[in-house]
């Protein structure tokens, strides 16, 4: 056998292999088969028998394991097609399964689930048939009334014919009815947007007494006046009785807005709240609580954002379970290659949190002498007295014994005044005086504490000790007063005749 001949045996095999389980849906005469022996059969049966062609309600009531009730079991099936219809909900004949002794997995039972967003509506089998379930039956007309509030039949079927012809898919009276639903809704939308804005600003002012940011109201009005124009079309649309394939695409704008919106207004709202925190943290004295906000800023925007996605792909009836399992497995692998990085976000959390220092504090911690520039998510940069910059991880620097200079209340000033051994007694008091004087007149000097006193004789020089403490914001100012206190020194050794002794020796030599 050739390659074409083969090629044409396989085709007209499936194509008759194709025509056969088509058929098998339908007695000679062209009419549905009626059995319930797999869940696709029962399904079939359903929407078969009410479809205009084929339109019978008591048997496709059939599908229901209700005895001796068919009105009632006619009227479950209609306002279950009716459901679909107004939900969008296209049933995938291909996916239900035809196997008689079919096993949902997740549950082990017989049983069929056909919309993964309605797990209520499931097929069962009972004894050898399968009917829609027991607390399918039970919910159907809950679900009914949820979905038509007010009932609209009598009204269609009162209309003159002039409203029920056919234009562009839709009889005239469901374009009247759609347009009047767009025009209420965007009514609704208005109201909002303008009228309840105004009255919250008047509201707000008058309670309490204080004006509250309309720009930001407006912005946020805007979004929420949408999510209403949403929910009133998703709540009326379904009154018209539209194709089945119209409501899909309508039911699936609003699924895909709805969470959008949603996601939108909350996105607004953190980060107007963020701003407000962020102000109050500029006018505290710390700069570290600047960070966090920041940090903690983008933060709830990645959070927010990954989980509206989340949501809004939930919202399409895709199943996100497997997305999850994804994500679960990458954030893993991701964690265990970033050991490093995650390290460090959690010393920078420490850090921030202990308030261990902030920007401007000169630090002494191991290795690292500085003045601290910049602290980041990441690292920590610091500038050396060396006008040289060194940049250390801050799960490092989290684990470190750190002096934290810059957060002395006072800086001490301790030196060691060293003069001649030719000063005399009377000079000396004098001197240790005018130290004290110094101490006490110096602005920046601490007057409840000072060690000023004759401290040791040394090898070369006469020792005073000279130790206060200075009340000074940082070391700039230390440095200040620090050079106009020896200035001050300096003078009054000038004054007083006394000269600073540095190293020397005398050597004496015997005379022969």
């Amino acid at each position: 056998m050739t390659d074409r001949k083969l090629f044409i045996f396989v085709l007209l095999s499936f194509i008759f292999t194709i025509s056969i389980s088509l058929s098998q849906d339908f007695d000679i005469n062209g009419k549905p088969i009626v059995k319930f022996s797999s869940p696709y059969n029962t399904v079939f049966v359903h929407l078969q028998y009410l479809n205009k062609e084929f339109y019978n309600p008591k048997i496709a009531g059939k599908v229901f394991n209700i005895k001796n009730n068919t009105d009632s079991a006619a009227v479950l099936a209609i306002k279950l097609k009716r459901i679909y219809d107004g939900n969008g909900l296209i049933v995938n004949m291909a996916r239900i399964p035809r196997d008689e002794n079919y096993i949902d997995t997740s549950t082990g039972l017989n049983r069929f689930v056909l919309f993964r967003n309605f797990p209520d509506i499931y097929l069962e089998k009972f004894d050898k048939n399968w009917y829609y379930s027991a607390h399918t039956t039970r919910i159907i007309n809950v679900l009914y009334s949820e979905m038509y509030p007010y009932s609209i039949d009598e009204l269609v079927n009162n209309l003159p014919n002039a409203f029920k012809i056919q234009f562009i898919y839709l009889e005239l009276w469901q374009w009247t009815g759609f347009a009047a639903i767009i025009l209420l809704s965007f009514i609704f939308y208005l109201i909002f947007n303008k009228i309840i804005v105004y009255l919250l600003i008047k509201l707000w002012k008058r309670i309490l007494n204080r004006e509250v940011d309309s720009v930001y109201l407006h912005k946020l009005s805007k979004p929420i006046g949408f999510l209403i124009f949403y929910l009133t079309v998703d709540k009326l649309i379904p009154l018209l009785e539209l194709p089945i394939t119209i409501s899909y695409y309508i039911n699936l704008l609003i699924q895909l807005s709805i969470p959008v919106l949603i996601t939108f207004i909350i996105y607004r709202v953190t980060n107007y709240i963020s701003e407000l925190i962020e102000k109050f943290a500029l006018n505290t004295e710390s700069k570290l609580d600047d960070k966090i906000v920041l940090i903690v800023r983008k933060f709830l925007k990645i959070i927010i954002i990954v989980f509206g996605g989340l949501y809004i792909i939930k919202n399409t009836g895709l199943d996100i379970t497997p997305l999850l399992a994804g994500v679960s497995i990458g954030s893993l692998a991701l964690a265990l290659a970033a050991q490093e990085t995650i390290k460090n976000i959690f010393g920078s959390i420490t850090l921030f949190s202990d308030k261990v220092f902030e920007p401007g504090d000169w630090i002494i911690a191991e290795d690292v002498d500085g003045s601290v520039e910049e602290v980041g998510i990441r690292s920590t940069r610091i500038r050396t007295a060396n006008n040289s910059l060194i940049i250390v991880p801050n799960g490092r620097l989290a684990n470190m014994n750190i002096n934290n200079m810059g957060k002395r209340q006072f800086k001490r000033f301790n030196t060691v005044l060293k003069i001649t051994y030719n000063t005399s007694t009377t000079q000396i008091n004098d001197f240790i005086l005018g130290l004290k004087d110094i101490v006490a007149n110096h602005p920046n000097t601490k007057k409840d504490y000072d060690r000023v006193a004759l401290n040791n004789l040394g090898d070369f020089s006469i020792q005073i000790l000279f130790d206060t403490f200075l009340d000074v914001p940082d070391y700039v100012a230390e440095l200040k007063a620090r050079q106009e206190i020896i200035t001050d020194i300096i003078k009054l050794a000038e004054s007083l005749s006394i000269e600073f002794a540095f190293p020397t020796q005398t050597i004496y030599i015997d005379k022969p």
